[in-house]
Order: structure tokens, then sequence, then C-alpha cells
């Protein structure tokens, strides 16, 4: 069985859905390892179309085709039977109104799932949601999740007496950096903020006093770096398809405070502090109790280090490895 990878055009601003599926591809065990596919052109485009239709015609009938996520209408020229997609979250669907949501969810959403016999969702979060906006066959979303990187690897130290690191991911709307900086104002803390904040969140950064630094454009070397110097993994998401930075958090020893709600709290278990991400107080005393709580803080720490465990790249590989041997079964 061959398998493709279907990606979208590279972008500097948007690489996680190529490093979850660089990680995927490391660590093929079944058979050949996919090989990627690159779409010539970014957005919608009918040229893509045309460039996939005519490689896939010289394609083996034993081709499997994966679009693995965003440009999810390049499915139309694949061939129906064996190709499948992955759906990372509905995100698009929150800030659109009117006809044009309509447009995007049929084409970049329902109708891409429909032409596909069997898809992936990265979470049980973004199954319902997928249901709910389309009314899609369930049965037909398998939840495969994201896989740790392997960069990403357990270095012991000693939490400071003072001033710890707390590590922050991202600065658009849904990461709930506004919220998180008023909730840490007066505390003996550093803010470590992978993004590069646009002149509202620097005022407010400013404003609050906070110990913090800013740091973007980093490779997947120097964001593993980030966590082995952090502290505390700080992720008060509102919303997220998935949330790597809580498995990333595990994998590297770290405790994590994330949201208590879907799908955040799903891949966290038991093993992260949750937060009401819209509460401040809430955020302000998560972070209070790990920092003076070192039973409670150990205690996540080997959580976490035993729930990474679920999100090992081998056994992401190998439930990918599983949805193209169903594809080919379906056509034997």
């Amino acid at each position: 069985m061959r398998v493709i990878h279907v990606v979208r055009r590279r972008d500097p601003r948007f690489f996680s859905i190529e490093s979850v599926f660089e990680i995927v591809r490391g660590a093929w065990k079944s058979g050949v390892r996919p090989e990627v596919w690159m779409l010539p052109r970014s957005g919608v485009s009918p040229w893509n179309l045309l460039y996939l239709f005519r490689k896939a015609l010289s394609a083996p009938r034993d081709t499997v085709f994966h679009v693995t996520g965003d440009a999810l209408y390049a499915v139309f020229a694949l061939p129906r039977g064996r190709t499948t997609l992955t759906v990372h979250d509905c995100v698009f669907l929150h800030r659109r109104k009117g006809i044009k949501r309509w447009l995007l969810l049929k084409l970049t959403l329902d109708w891409p799932l429909r032409w596909c016999l069997l898809s992936t969702v990265i979470s049980e979060q973004t199954r319902s949601e997928v249901v709910k906006f389309t009314g899609f066959d369930a049965e037909r979303l398998v939840v495969i999740p994201n896989p740790v990187s392997p960069l990403i690897k357990h270095v012991s130290k000693p939490f400071p007496v003072a001033m710890p690191r707390l590590l922050f991911f991202g600065i658009t709307p849904n990461k709930n950096l506004l919220c998180t900086i008023k909730a840490l104002e007066g505390l003996d803390v550093h803010l470590s903020i992978v993004g590069r904040p646009g002149p509202e969140i620097l005022a407010q950064l400013q404003a609050s006093g906070l110990s913090h630094d800013l740091s973007h454009g980093l490779t997947d070397e120097e964001v593993a770096l980030k966590y082995t110097e952090s502290d505390i993994v700080l992720f008060p998401s509102l919303y997220e398809g998935f949330g790597l930075p809580i498995i990333e958090g595990f994998g590297s020893g770290r405790p994590v405070i994330t949201s208590d709600r879907l799908p955040m709290s799903d891949v966290a278990g038991d093993a992260a502090c949750l937060v009401d991400p819209e509460d401040l107080r809430s955020i302000r005393q998560g972070v209070v109790r790990l920092c003076t709580d070192s039973d409670y803080r150990e205690g996540l720490v080997q959580k976490g280090l035993e729930r990474v465990n679920m999100y090992q790249p081998e056994r992401i590989a190998s439930e990918y490895a599983s949805v193209y041997g169903r594809l080919m079964k379906s056509k034997t």
C-alpha cells in the first residue's frame, strides 16, 4: 500500500498541522513511509484541484490519499473510495456569519467529508462540533489525537523558590492572553510568551508590571528548549481543536495549568490543574497553588509523565495506518 499525504502550501505563519504529520511520518512502522504532495497555491484554488487530479491519475490503485488538514476541498480531485481527511477544528465557523459562512461550511467541511468513506478528527470535541455543524455520521469519524514531539524530553530541574517561569503559547484571542496577564498581576512570576503580540497585548503587559519575555519564529528544537527552561506550562485557552502544549508539558515533566472545558480537559485528564479560563481568580489560584503546594505539583508531574504515553508518535502513526488499511479493505 502506498500512502500520500496531501498538505497545504507552506506558510511560515501556520505550521502546526505540518509539524503533527511530520512526526507521524517519522514514527511510521507500517510498510513504506508516506510521501508528501504539497499544494502549489494557498487558499481555495482550482489550480490545486487540477494539480492533484493530474498527479493522482498516475498513482497505483493501491494508493491511499490523506488530506492532512485545512485544504479539505482537495479531496474532490482524488479517488473517492481511497481518500481520507483530517479535521483539526471548526474555529473558522465561529468567526464568520451569513452566506460566506455557509459557503465555507459546505466547501471546506461538509462536502469534503461526504466525499470520503472514512475521515479522522483530532479530538472528541472536534467530532462533536463536526456532527453539530454538518449532521455527518459520527461513526464515519475516527478520533486520532495529535502526537507529542520526540524532541520533547523530560529534563528534571528544581522548582524555584522565587520567580518561577510560566510558559505561554499563542497570542490569538482564543489563547486568552489578555485575561491571563490580568490574572497574574502582582504575582512574583515570570511570563514567557511564545508569539508576536500586537499593540493591545504589549500595552497590557507594560501596564501590568509583570516580568516577561517574548519570542517568535522558533524552531522545533527551540520550542523544546522553552519547555526545559520553564517551571509551569500555562494554557488557559478558550478554544482549541486539541491543545498540544498540554501533552508537551507532560512530556517535559512540567506541571500544566489548562482550561476546564473540552477538549483541553479531555486531553489532560486528571494530570493537569484545571481552571475556568474566563475567571481571573480561578487562573490566579491555579498558579498560586502550583507555586506553593509541592506535593500537588509533583503529583501532577508524575500523572503527566504517565498520561503522555497515550500520545506517543508510534501509537498515533499506527492508528492512522489502521484507517488506511480499512479504506483499502473496503475496496476489495
